[in-house]
């Protein structure tokens, strides 16, 4: 049997109709259009007997939020063997060419939503976090405590719906790991595409607006029914989004309270959702759980280390990976990044296990009990879940910076010593990308001090791909006043953790080169917090308050 990525059109169909035939006919052409939109040909592997194919395995391109950032990952999908081939191995040849095609693409980890359970923990999947399906009666809509309302909610047409939507949604993964990044095709021809097959109850579009800004969305669908005088249709949901928890409330107290619906009914909700505490009855949502994202870990270290953790620490894991040897061994995993160990394992488990504990939702305690982690080192597992238990930043990370901050708000600048003259360099992380560097930098390994006045507790920590600051690399705010903060960027390492006091002049980090940069230095700023209709937007970069390190 071989097995090889799809080369043309009609591979693409008859690998698709692999999963596809188990639902119906043959993929009509304007559908394959749609995905051949979003889906790349060569992500798509087929098994061919003889010369014809009797099975396919698909994968979309995208970026999934981890803790703390995002990282590029294959989304398995459309995975199918012609009913002639069970049980002859061609699966398993299509998961061994997909995973090695994942390895050579750099993608650390590749995550499915599976028809059946049981199928991909033998190629080292890990299920990592559970949805259920849900129906709230209209009689058991009310919330718990009272909601003060504060936004307006208005219909939008598909056109609006895809300027609007999309920030909502990327505030969603900065906030929760396990969520895909979404192209705009995926929006046009997947979530915002009125079908026609879906005319009678056509796809609706609303937006929550509070203090002229965007903060939830919803798509839904209403079917009309009646019976012996009462109404008895419902809504569905399709997706409800809010970027904070005040918009979530909002937009579902829209849903409950649309008229002549009996009841609301919407899959894929989250066992961790707001809506279990914001509804007084939260028993009558005949919540139905069902297992959700698998993950597998294709590149342990790269997926470790692409990720943050909460507080300091280390924990060497034995990773068992028969499917994908490279991944197996001892790794340390000790400030935020994972690399290669001959030190004694203090944990020992396979790969699958570790992908359920990669997001956070499974703890290692739930998996030692369930015999699926072994711990060698009393302690062990208390300590992983200390470190994997990240947590998203609150609302202050999001800050405007206004020109000539520093100096205006009394930020004051950070210690360290100048070096280094003006030439074209290239950052370590894009190093074709050469660009005039006029200095000054700062030594290498220079201690990064604190310089507000007034003793002051670390913020948090905070990763560019969460917070918009793309290119800052390691990077720690520290608030100053109740609405100012101040930023150091490109740091090398930390010396300081969320939560700890720190006054002037005590030791906050190191400076490094981490992020785009062309030289050892400090990236320095200072800003007020948003308001909640500028929230969304990430700090407004001033050439004014980039401030090299000098010595105060």
């Amino acid at each position: 049997m071989e097995v090889r990525a799809t080369r043309d059109r009609d591979e693409f169909a008859k690998a698709f109709y692999g999963i596809g035939q188990y639902f119906g006919g043959p993929p009509p052409e304007d559908m394959l259009d749609r995905w051949l939109r979003f889906h790349d040909l060569d992500r798509m592997h087929a098994a061919f007997e003889d010369g014809e194919i009797v099975g396919g395995a698909g994968a979309f391109t995208f970026d999934l939020s981890v803790p703390g950032g995002s990282l590029p990952c294959a989304g398995v999908t459309v995975v199918g063997v012609y009913p002639t081939h069970r049980r002859r191995g061609a699966l398993r040849a299509m998961m061994r060419a997909q995973l090695d095609d994942v390895h050579e693409r750099r993608e650390p980890i590749a995550a499915l939503w599976a028809s059946e359970e049981t199928i991909y923990g033998r190629f080292g999947y890990g299920l990592a976090a559970w949805c259920g399906e849900v129906k709230i009666p209209r009689g058991a809509s009310a919330f718990a405590q009272p909601l003060a309302t504060r936004g307006r909610t208005r219909f939008v047409e598909p056109d609006e719906a895809l300027e609007l939507f999309p920030p909502v949604w990327e505030e969603l993964r900065r906030r929760r790991p396990g969520v895909p990044s979404r192209s705009k095709a995926w929006w046009e021809l997947r979530l915002l595409r009125l079908a026609p097959e879906q005319a009678a109850n056509p796809k609706r579009f609303v937006v929550l607006e509070i203090d002229g800004g965007v903060e939830a969305y919803a798509i839904f669908r209403l079917f009309f029914e009646a019976a012996e005088g009462a109404f008895t249709g419902r809504t569905e949901v399709v997706e409800a989004i809010g970027a904070t928890p005040q918009g979530t409330a909002e937009i579902w107290r829209f849903l409950l309270d649309v008229d002549w619906s009996a009841a609301t009914k919407v899959n894929l909700l989250p066992v961790d959702h707001p809506l279990f505490f914001l509804l007084a009855n939260p028993r009558r949502m005949a919540f139905r759980l069902g297992d959700s994202l698998w993950v597998r870990l294709v590149d342990v270290g790269a997926a470790l280390s692409g990720r943050a953790y909460a507080g300091a620490g280390a924990v060497v894991l034995e990773v068992r990976d028969a499917f994908c040897p490279w991944n197996e061994g001892r790794w340390k995993l000790e400030g935020a990044a994972a690399a290669r160990t001959d030190d004694p394992a203090d944990l020992a488990l396979d790969v699958d296990a570790l992908g359920s504990a990669y997001l956070g939702a499974v703890s290692f305690a739930e998996l030692r009990d369930a015999l699926r982690v072994e711990e060698r080192v009393a302690g062990a597992v208390a300590r992983a879940d200390a470190l994997f238990g990240w947590r998203p930043p609150g609302d202050l990370l999001r800050v405007s910076l206004p020109r000539s901050a520093n100096g205006r708000l009394g930020c004051g600048s950070p210690w360290g010593r100048s070096q280094s003259r003006s030439g074209w360099r290239a950052p370590p992380s894009a190093p074709s990308r050469r660009r005039p560097w006029r200095g000054p930098s700062v030594r290498p390994r220079t201690p990064v001090r604190h310089v507000a006045s007034a003793k002051t507790s670390i913020l948090d920590f905070s990763w560019p791909a969460t917070t918009g600051f793309e290119g800052y690399g390691n990077i720690v705010l520290v608030p100053v006043t109740r609405d100012v903060v101040t930023l150091y960027a490109h740091l090398e390492s930390y010396g300081v953790h969320p939560g700890q006091e720190i006054a002037r002049g005590e030791l906050l980090s190191i400076a490094g080169c981490t992020g785009y940069c062309t030289g050892v230095h400090l990236h320095f700023g200072c800003g007020r917090t948003a308001s909640r209709s500028t929230r969304a937007r990430s700090w407004t970069r001033q050439r004014d308050d980039i401030r090299s390190a000098k010595r105060s």
